[in-house]
């Protein structure tokens, strides 16, 4: 298939499929179900900045549309408040992810000055977090029962590299082939970029997760993780699914 008809097949999804989806979950923010609004964006933006990356000359879509949805993360997982100017800046920032792949479309390549702006607002509406990590519980505890480690965190929220290198740091010292079990019953709140990171050890260990709360819950099934890392209500249904391995 050419480029151009690459570009016209994916254009006419766009806006077929996409564009309702993203729509409802502006409407879904605007009217204060932030829930609701992230559960609509997440699929549609990540197959966008899949598709255009893959298209010559569209790269700088894939490019604004991974800063808009790491904006959208961040937001999701608490780590920048659900105020009504970070909530706005989202959803400007999402609608900006049309007008680049038609910039791009017309003129072949997106205006700058626009996504800048957008850009620098994203930035400045992502400050003033505190990032000194005063006050958190970092220690990480590993125990072995019945041939599985299992992780214990004990970091409430875990955004920052400094609350993250712990468990990276256990999970870095596991054999490959060995099943781990990460124990967040005392984690309020993981970033994606910290699933992530254990997504990244789930080619060469049998990764499981048990205790999330409902923010950890939400960042972890909204974009796909449960795809590579199972995760189990209680350590009872763990050990029991372990029964059949």
């Amino acid at each position: 298939m050419s480029d151009d008809a690459l570009f016209e097949e994916f254009h006419a999804e766009l806006y077929d499929k996409y564009y309702p989806q993203i729509m409802e979950g502006v409407e879904a923010m605007e009217g204060g179900d932030v829930k609701t609004g992230f559960e609509s964006f997440a699929r549609p933006l990540h197959t966008i900045k899949g598709v255009t990356g893959f298209m010559a000359g569209f790269e700088e879509a894939s490019k604004f549309t991974h800063k808009v949805e790491s904006y959208l993360k961040k937001l999701q997982a608490g780590e920048i408040e659900h105020s009504p100017e970070n909530v706005a800046a989202a959803i400007r920032a999402v609608n900006m992810i049309f007008q680049v792949i038609e910039q791009i479309r017309e003129s072949g390549e997106p205006d700058q000055t626009e996504t800048s702006e957008v850009l620098k607002l994203l930035e400045a509406q992502s400050g003033g977090e505190d990032d000194t990590g005063q006050g958190m519980d970092f220690e990480v505890k590993v125990e072995s029962q019945k041939g599985v480690n299992i992780i214990h965190v004990g970091a409430p929220r875990i955004h920052l590299e400094s609350q993250l290198a712990p468990m990276i740091k256990a999970l870095e010292d596991q054999k490959e082939g060995s099943w781990v079990l990460l124990d967040f019953t005392k984690v309020l709140t993981l970033s994606s970029a910290g699933w992530e990171a254990v997504e990244s050890f789930a080619d060469k260990l049998a990764i499981c997760a048990v205790g999330l709360g409902s923010a950890c819950k939400e960042v972890f099934y909204s974009w796909g993780f449960d795809r590579s890392i199972s995760a189990f209500a209680s350590e009872e249904d763990f050990w029991n699914s372990m029964k059949s391995h």
